[in-house]
């Protein structure tokens, strides 16, 4: 870009926001003025495609001419990012994908994390057949099918991908781009969704998939949108411990990701979904050990309740999927009982091992494994009840005897 294009156009923008947060003309003037004596005292090479300067001019910059950042829902994902959502095949992404836009649609949470005001979404559907969209979001009442009533801001694309290449156009992946650009500012949409990125690569070549995230990456630097990418995870990032370069697909998915989070199931309970913030550059949820846990439900109604789907199968024909948060985990406590939280898992495992039973034991009485029992027997009170060491279970011992 033109140096002193960029120039202007900084000021502009930090004009537009001192005239919404109600700055008078003189305090718009006197800012401006600031901002152009520091852009003409360190930013004055014409000729440099770098742009230099102190730190603190940087930072005083940012915060001035960029909008506040907000969170669209709590820790998980804030304006103006660029978010992918990671999981195997099968595992429930694009129900999730359209419960977390209906959520933002609706301006209602999505289980713990709350949503900011309702707002217009874009969910671009590449992957769901219209007939199997049509299926899991219809019921039949009294013979005739009912449409599930999702809210005005839910706005679904789909691509016909036997659409041949306009003129002008080199890849399948740049008239993709250019389509949602234009549907995004048709419709008023600042919040993309797009499911998903295996699709965009198995109808063409890794290296337009590059240009392809380049260019949302563009989209996100300039501040026009918030962008939720779907995309597969490898072999190994299935657990809950899945880190971003689980992520499937080119290095530049987790490079332009500013946050990533993961779908994974639980072993011994098909129908729950463990949900990890691996990377986020706008909080400290990757930095936590915590695990949400969700179950993929089939409603009939609010009255009729929910019915909990197996892993691999659609909801019944008169019902429509959705995630329903069941509880928080931590990352050592893998395949703990969906339905008791960790203050009563807590405090049935000190009761048990007060009452003499072997670490052993009571991983199989709770289907927990040992390493959860250990981690709650480290922080029991009675000294008695803590294993050995920090890495040492005794599984082998014997039970103690019924006191007198």
């Amino acid at each position: 870009m033109d140096l002193e294009r960029y120039k202007e156009q900084e000021r502009r923008r930090l004009d537009s926001l001192l005239r919404d947060r109600g700055a008078s003309p003189e305090e718009r003037r006197a800012s401006i003025q600031k901002l152009r004596l520091r852009q003409n005292e360190y930013m004055h090479d014409r000729y440099n495609a770098l742009l230099t300067g102190p730190a603190e001019f940087w930072i005083e910059s940012e915060r001035m001419e960029r909008y506040e950042r907000r969170q669209l829902l709590g820790d998980l994902w804030a304006e103006g990012e660029i978010a992918v959502l990671g999981g195997r095949s099968g595992i429930g992404k694009s129900i999730f994908a359209v419960h977390l836009a209906t959520a933002l649609a609706a301006g209602e949470a999505f289980g713990p994390y709350p949503a900011a005001e309702p707002r217009r979404v874009l969910y671009v559907d590449l992957d769901s057949s219209p007939e199997l969209f049509a299926r899991r979001y219809s019921r039949n009442v009294d013979g005739r099918p009912a449409p599930y009533e999702f809210p005005e801001g839910f706005l679904r694309s789909v691509f016909e991908w036997d659409t041949p290449l306009p003129p002008g156009y080199e890849s399948m992946e740049s008239l993709i781009f250019d389509s949602i650009i234009e549907s995004a500012a048709n419709n008023n949409c600042r919040t993309i969704i797009i499911d998903s990125l295996p699709q965009i690569a198995a109808h063409g070549k890794q290296r337009n998939l590059i240009d392809f995230l380049l260019r949302f990456k563009w989209l996100r630097d300039s501040g026009k949108a918030s962008i939720l990418l779907i995309a597969e995870t490898t072999s190994v990032g299935r657990t809950p411990d899945a880190v971003s370069h689980d992520i499937a697909g080119p290095g530049i998915v987790k490079s332009v990701a500013d946050s990533i989070f993961t779908l994974s199931p639980r072993r011994r309970s098909p129908h729950v979904r463990y949900l990890k913030h691996v990377k986020s550059s706008a909080s400290t949820a990757a930095e936590s050990r915590g695990i949400e846990l969700f179950e993929i439900r089939g409603r009939s109604s609010v009255q009729d309740g929910a019915e909990i789907v197996p892993h691999g199968q659609l909801p019944p024909a008169d019902s429509f999927p959705e995630f329903h948060h069941i509880g928080h985990s931590t990352e050592e406590l893998r395949y703990y009982p969906s339905m008791i939280n960790d203050a009563d898992l807590g405090r049935r495992v000190r009761h048990l091992a007060a009452n003499g039973l072997t670490p052993r034991l009571i991983a199989l009485v709770l289907e927990v494994t040992p390493i959860a029992v250990a981690s709650y027997l480290r922080t029991a009170a009675d000294p008695e009840l803590r294993p050995r060491s920090l890495g040492y279970i005794d599984i082998t011992a014997e039970p103690k005897p019924p006191s007198e």
